[in-house]
């Protein structure tokens, strides 16, 4: 059975896990600019890391529930949803990783903060990832509305509409946090002298 309600949930999940992983990351990089701040990071790499990982849950979940969606008519933008997924996937599980190792480099003050910055960036490729999954569940639903002709309309297309946008606009935040980060670190970097 295709359900994209659940599929649409919990792409919705990731991105505001995402959004939220590399907000601290954001925080994490204002913090190694100061010595005593940059002993708290580990503390939010952590966390960090429990988002991450949820995500990437959250869109294996999205992958098993799309794979009923895959025998109908509408096997193509399925495939396409799918192949978005893994994609997504795979590159929040390369970010875990790098947030796992990063965990002690961002406590260093003043050099943590270039390795702060660095998983903001690889938290913004992931959100474009996030943004074409946001993309892709739309042309599923309305290949799956065109099949349902007898009704007006997909009833999961409000679960897809709040998908999409949240995937959209937590590609646009994140584009605004790292916008944000390479204005405020300017030289930022050095240690007092």
């Amino acid at each position: 059975m295709c359900d994209i309600t659940t599929v649409a949930s919990l792409i919705a999940a990731a991105s505001i896990a995402v959004t939220a992983a590399v907000v601290l990351f954001a925080i994490a990089a204002i913090n190694a600019g100061t010595f005593w701040g940059a002993f708290a990071n580990s503390v939010l790499m952590i966390a960090a890391a429990v988002l991450l990982g949820t995500a990437i849950a959250s869109l294996g979940a999205a992958n098993a529930a799309v794979s009923g969606c895959a025998n109908g008519g509408c096997a193509g933008p399925t495939a396409i949803l799918q192949e978005a997924i893994i994609a997504a996937t795979t590159g929040l599980t390369v970010l875990l990783a790098a947030t796992i190792v990063g965990t002690v480099g961002t406590s260093i003050p003043w050099a943590g903060v270039v390795i702060a910055i660095a998983l903001v960036v690889g938290g913004l490729a992931c959100s474009a990832g996030l943004w074409i999954l946001g993309l892709s569940i739309s042309s599923l639903d309305t290949c799956l509305r065109g099949l349902a002709a007898a009704r007006a309309a997909s009833p999961a297309t409000t679960s897809v509409t709040i998908a999409g946008v949240s995937s959209m606009i937590a590609g646009g935040a994140l584009l605004g946090v790292g916008l944000v980060l390479g204005w405020w670190s300017r030289g930022e970097t050095k240690p007092p002298p």
